[in-house]
């Protein structure tokens, strides 16, 4: 994409949370005798491992959860500290450059889907219920209806237990929750609750195997650039997010209403359990 959200980590990397990858660089100079191939190898090798240690920096950098960082999580934990480490050895290289000094410089690149992703998914998910109700909403502002006001002739209220379908009678193919104006952060395993504290979304709705591929989300830069990824489908349900929650504060908040809203059109097309789901976060 050529938008995307970017987090610079400073001296070390950038998490691309559109895409779920990290990405560092590094650099090493030249030998007096560059001409000499051994010499040569060993530069790039040289600019390589300090990319790798700038892509750990980085890796160590992102936050899994409203609770915890990836180095928050291995901190006491030495098993998964050498496996992370391991995991971050299983970069691509992107590109590699001679520059005017003869010094060179490695690019270099880290899925946090995939292995990384798996590695702090829990093994069970996709075990959450429902949360619907019968109160008839109104088929335009999908508001509750007030019970004093007469429905009119041709107007067939909606019930969030039957399912909810999009205007033109579509199922809705995916969730764009719109978090820009609050103060959000990315995460590999980020949550929308309702406003009780009650997951919405999360790994209680979706399935594993779909998530370490894709991520739980993709995050995007504006409303329209969320309507243009993959994951949005040509019928997407837009709520707004009225709060974020937790020590980092990666989960958001949705009103009561929009809660029920959310599972009523993924009764109809489970695209929570497909994982597609973009929220807008702001810069």
């Amino acid at each position: 994409m050529a938008q995307g959200v970017l987090v610079k980590i400073e001296n070390a990397g950038e998490i691309d949370w559109t895409n779920n990858v990290v990405r560092s660089s590094g650099s090493s100079p030249s030998p007096s005798d560059s001409r000499d191939r051994s010499q040569r190898i060993a530069t790039l090798e040289a600019a390589t491992a300090t990319a790798a240690e700038n892509l750990m920096k980085t890796v160590q950098r992102v936050t899994l959860s409203s609770a915890k960082t990836v180095r928050e999580a291995s901190r006491s934990n030495a098993v998964l500290r050498q496996r992370v480490n391991e995991l971050v050895q299983r970069f691509t290289i992107r590109d590699t450059r001679s520059m005017s000094d003869m010094s060179v410089e490695v690019d270099l690149q880290l899925p946090l889907t995939d292995d990384i992703l798996a590695l702090f998914m829990p093994a069970k998910t996709g075990h959450g219920a429902w949360s619907l109700d019968d109160i008839p909403r109104s088929p335009l502002s999908l508001l509750p209806w007030p019970e004093c006001r007469e429905i009119p002739d041709g107007v067939e209220l909606v019930t969030p237990s039957q399912g909810l379908l999009a205007y033109n009678g579509k199922p809705f193919t995916s969730l764009i929750v719109d978090a820009s104006q609050l103060s959000l952060q990315a995460a590999l395993l980020p949550r929308i609750l309702n406003e009780k504290g009650e997951e919405v979304y999360g790994v209680s709705y979706l399935s594993r195997e779909i998530a370490i591929q894709s991520g739980l989300v993709s995050y995007a830069p504006s409303l329209t650039a969320a309507k243009k990824n993959a994951r949005a489908g040509s019928q997407p349900l837009v709520i707004c997010g009225v709060r974020v929650a937790g020590t980092h504060p990666t989960d958001i908040v949705v009103s009561a209403n929009d809660a029920v809203l959310i599972h009523a059109a993924a009764k109809s097309n489970n695209f929570l359990r497909q994982c597609k789901v973009v929220v807008v976060i702001g810069s």
